[in-house]
């Protein structure tokens, strides 16, 4: 076991006032007072002020502080975090900044927010964007400000341009200065159209100074049934796949890639989007989620992902040319342009007050939330599917049923739906067996179905069978085709595509056609892995096009949730790992949680009425070591992102650019969301 030690340093000079910084030029060193570690005869430097993310160097400043805590034991991490949280708990007393947003709260679930951020709109040289940004450098810091590096063009780009076939990125263009744009190739063909050897053609004219992604702006150009989606949704996505694969084949042929998206985030109508769109919407739904996991696997590459309102006004075309040029911010934040305002995606803990947040920064639309599916009622009776019947989670939530069953008394028949239709794994059956002894101390029905729900035919036939009874459906099923692009195939992509994302819209498509009058649940399983895992490109895209579906419902007053779920520690994949791996995965950044704590996070976000859930927890330490880089676009990216629940660190040397990450971190820190409303929100918890 190694030595674990403490030093005390002395007091720096006061950082957050003045926002000065000791880095040297060029150097990863952080010469300020620190508290140094010993683990296992390695030195570590921790800076004094790691409230503010641990910026934990070694000895010579080359290498992290991740390397070694792999090689801490349980009782070495306990100390450390103890330890961080008397930093924290000392730093905040002493200047006076207890009630803003540095502690964690015990929640385990976290909604998305849109937070409104202006931007100047960019010019030929790229010279608005770093005038608005020394003019805020100014205004924050006096009498002058760090020292930071501002990026600009540097000559006219080259642009390569998947077009709709609507003409919007033709529009988006038309408004670029005269001087920014050197060669515009615009690909016109349907996506299914586009073949792999098109695109390998298309690179080779390279290199390109961005690539424009527009195939998702339209809808299905078959119509706007179940099978004109589905066929574009796996047309649009196989595009991307392959756009993706090729430029990590041909590396370098591409400098940024951004993708456009339109309404996908929006669970309320805009005029008469819904009938011009439909469900087509859905059909651009995976995009996002592919994005989030390709900018993972390339951390060095920016991916900018930017999403407008179906109906857009004439200023939107030249905001999001902006985005597309502006090199200060391309591939730091998701954007969402609604009306005229520019938004970006954080996340922050579910509350009941989480509602009245996002109805504040909620990007408008003409149309009214519906109120009538914002309050979740459980079913009392009918009949309740649970799909992917045969895996854990389905037996985890089986259990919940029954357990509210008797709770309220109400008289529901489960079925359990899977292509088996049993129940796999020995200690699955073990507890299945206990659930179903529960089930009939109170008369509960359950029964295991045989149902692939991937296939349209037999979800017709048992919605048919069982209309007009239905009052809820839990869809688990799913599979996983891990792969880095490099090795990821179309056939991968679609066999994750099937259960999951198909099957809901199966479902979606059953229960539209035949009427279930009491139906208040559906209830889809996402994934956190939406907002980026390196080798699940396919997985993430498959989970965010369940989000969009949802939002879809939602928008048409129909009840839905979709849940994306961390990492169990009571089913799936955890049960089956090593005591050794067990307990590194439970001192990771994202430790997986209890059947208990999965449910009251559940519960937490359905008192939201929100349609997105995310339900995981993490550990403070490792979080605040998470929103501390800048070493990259991701890394920067993830900062802006987990801001709102953990407010990052005073900027240091950064390989992206310190001028935005100085101005944005101030913004974190105060003004981003009502400090009022931070103050209740996020500071219930304690280290």
């Amino acid at each position: 076991m190694g030595t674990f030690t403490r030093l005390e340093g002395i007091a720096y000079g006061d950082l957050w006032k003045t926002g000065q910084h000791n880095y040297t030029a060029g150097s990863q060193r952080d010469t300020r007072s620190c508290e140094v570690v010993y683990v296992d005869g390695i030195e570590e430097h921790v800076p004094f002020h790691t409230y503010l993310g641990p910026q934990v160097l070694l000895a010579d400043g080359s290498s992290t502080y991740m390397q070694a805590w792999p090689r801490m034991t349980s009782t070495e991490k306990e100390v450390y975090l103890m330890s961080v949280a008397r930093r924290n708990r000392a730093y905040m007393e002493s200047t006076g900044t207890e009630n803003l947003l540095q502690f964690v709260p015990s929640s385990m679930c976290y909604v998305p927010a849109w937070c409104a951020e202006h931007w100047p709109i960019e010019d030929a040289e790229g010279l608005a964007s770093k005038e608005y940004l020394e003019e805020g450098m100014k205004k924050l810091w006096q009498p002058s400000p760090p020292g930071v590096a501002y990026r600009v063009r540097s000559q006219p780009e080259r642009v390569l341009v998947f077009a709709d076939a609507a003409g919007l990125c033709e529009k988006i263009l038309a408004t670029a200065p005269k001087g920014m744009l050197a060669k515009v190739e615009y690909v016109n063909e349907q996506p299914k159209q586009i073949t792999v050897d098109k695109i390998k053609a298309l690179y080779a004219d390279g290199p390109w100074d961005l690539l424009i992604f527009g195939s998702g702006l339209d809808p299905p150009p078959d119509g706007q049934g179940l099978e004109a989606t589905i066929s574009h949704l796996n047309s649009v996505s196989e595009l991307y796949l392959n756009i993706m694969t090729q430029a990590l084949r041909q590396f370098g042929t591409l400098k940024r890639l951004a993708c456009l998206t339109r309404g996908v985030f929006t669970d309320r109508l805009q005029g008469d989007e819904g009938d011009a769109r439909g469900l087509g919407k859905v059909a651009s739904g995976t995009l996002f989620g592919m994005s989030n996991s390709l900018r993972a696997e390339l951390p060095q590459f920016p991916v900018h992902y930017i999403d407008f309102d179906w109906q857009p006004l004439k200023c939107v075309w030249k905001m999001i040319m902006s985005e597309l040029f502006s090199m200060q911010t391309f591939g730091l934040n998701t954007v969402r342009i609604s009306g005229n305002k520019r938004y970006v995606l954080r996340t922050m803990p579910a509350t009941t007050d989480s509602a009245k947040v996002e109805a504040i920064e909620y990007p408008g639309s003409t149309g009214e939330a519906h109120d009538s599916v914002r309050s979740f009622n459980f079913p009392a009776e009918g009949v309740i599917a649970v799909t992917g019947g045969s895996g854990s989670l389905a037996v985890v939530f089986a259990g919940m049923l029954v357990d509210k069953a008797l709770e309220m008394k109400a008289t529901y028949k489960i079925q359990m739906l899977s292509r088996s239709g049993k129940v796999k794994l020995p200690d699955d059956i073990a507890r299945f067996e206990e659930v179903v002894k529960k089930a009939e101390t109170g008369g509960i029905q359950i029964e295991e179905v045989v149902l692939d729900v991937g296939n349209k035919e037999e979800v017709d036939r048992w919605v048919a069978k069982n209309s007009p009874h239905i009052t809820g459906v839990i869809h688990t099923a799913g599979v996983l085709k891990d792969a880095m692009l490099m090795g990821l195939t179309w056939e991968k992509f679609h066999q994750v595509l099937e259960p999951k994302t198909h099957g809901a819209l199966y479902l979606h498509d059953a229960l539209e056609r035949h009427s279930n009058p009491k139906l208040t649940m559906f209830w889809v399983f996402s994934s956190v892995s939406a907002y980026g895992n390196a080798g699940q490109v396919n997985y993430a895209g498959a989970n965010t096009a369940l989000d969009a579906l949802v939002r879809y419902r939602r928008a048409r007053g129909l009840p839905a949730h979709s849940l994306q779920w961390g990492a169990w520690a009571e089913a799936g994949m955890f049960m089956s790992m090593r005591e050794e791996e067990k307990q590194n995965a439970e001192w990771g950044l994202c430790p997986p949680f209890t059947n208990a704590e999965a449910l009251r996070g559940l519960e937490e976000g359905l008192r939201t009425g929100l349609p997105v859930l995310t339900l995981w927890k993490y550990n403070l330490s490792l979080m605040l070591l998470v929103v501390s880089s800048l070493d990259s676009y991701s890394g920067f990216y993830m900062r802006n992102y987990l801001s709102e629940m953990c407010v990052p660190p005073t900027p240091g040397p950064s390989a992206v650019d310190t001028t935005y990450a100085w101005v944005r971190w101030h913004r974190q820190a105060f003004h981003d969301q009502n400090v009022q409303v931070k103050r209740r929100m996020l500071t219930d918890g304690s280290c």
